[in-house]
């Protein structure tokens, strides 16, 4: 197929557009790239036709890769973090495209990693380099508005991609702090996942434990707030992005163990630019080498932050160039 491509990136905040030409262009051939707020626009039809009236009215896109921050379980696809559902086929007719495939956010920062170059990626520790051979396995993670996790085996066939909803396991604490933490927030929640702790909404939930923790009144109630609080040097906020860093590292450790994933693991997310230093990236190897009798294994284990903020989109764009897509 070799007409044009609708590429998005759709989260629980925003969701980003951009179109690209026929398969024999390279990765990074598309343009047009803008952002629009979900909650201006009633569905992911109506920004869509919003994006696709200004940058494609003359160049109508054939087929379009959508990355959503949802599971893609049918023709159906509900956000978790937002009020947006849809149906594929329905999306499909009212865009008058002839393709569309959908799929997971974090699946599509997958399809990123092979054109990813080494200015693109920063190291936080591991014994050794990421391998890149066939048959070897990389991971995923990230906090935003949900919490991320997908996996890559690469094989002689190219990449097989498997994306989870891996942010919605239960949270399993790791100390005193920890079990303080969870015992709270399962006041409020009931069960406790992950993403109740790691994502934006999760950072002000465990800073309000902490405050009820040390007896605190909780004078913030968004991220930026405490991110912003916390490099302010204020105590409370301080120890939230600690408490966050941490059990980032053991979430991240855990889906290596679960995934088998020896060869490397990437955070992503523009989270990540307010809740990481070198502190807190010490932090989170500390947690992430943790375990057990498995400990020394996690060491070799190297972890990267990608820098770059579009791999939604340049996943997307490698999966639409990739003919067994379609």
């Amino acid at each position: 197929m070799n007409g044009a491509h609708l590429l998005a990136d759709v989260g629980g905040t925003y969701a980003r557009f951009a179109t690209r030409g026929g398969p024999r262009n390279g990765p990074e051939a598309y343009a047009g790239v803008s952002r629009y707020r979900v909650a201006d626009h009633p569905s992911l039809a109506d920004a869509a036709e919003r994006y696709l009236d200004t940058f494609a009215a003359q160049d109508r896109p054939q087929s379009a890769v959508i990355a959503v921050a949802s599971a893609v379980n049918g023709d159906i696809v509900q956000f978790s973090n937002s009020a947006w559902r849809f149906s594929i086929r329905e999306l499909r007719e009212r865009l008058r495209l002839q393709q569309v495939r959908v799929i997971n956010d974090f699946a599509a920062i997958a399809w990123s990693l092979p054109a990813l170059e080494p200015a693109d990626l920063a190291r936080i520790g591991g014994g050794r380099d990421p391998q890149f051979g066939s048959e070897q396995v990389h991971l995923v993670v990230g906090p935003g508005t949900g919490l991320g996790l997908s996996a890559v085996k690469r094989t002689a066939h190219g990449p097989v991609i498997l994306d989870s909803e891996g942010g919605h396991l239960g949270f399993a604490p790791r100390g005193d702090l920890e079990r303080d933490l969870h015992q709270r927030l399962s006041r409020v929640f009931g069960r406790v996942s992950y993403e109740r702790v790691l994502s934006g909404s999760g950072l002000v939930n465990v800073y309000g434990a902490l405050a009820d923790i040390h007896d605190r009144e909780a004078t913030l109630d968004a991220p930026d707030q405490v991110t912003h609080a916390a490099r302010q040097g204020d105590a409370l906020a301080l120890q939230t992005v600690q408490c966050f860093c941490s059990v980032l590292g053991s979430f991240a450790g855990d889906a290596v163990l679960a995934f088998g994933g020896w060869d490397g693991l990437y955070l992503a997310g523009e989270m990540l630019n307010y809740v990481l230093d070198p502190a807190t990236e010490a932090l989170f190897r500390e947690s992430f080498e943790d375990k057990g009798r498995f400990s020394e294994t996690l060491r070799q284990v190297p972890t990267m932050r990608i820098l770059r903020s579009d791999v939604g989109l340049l996943g997307a764009s490698n999966l639409s160039r990739t003919v067994e897509a379609w």
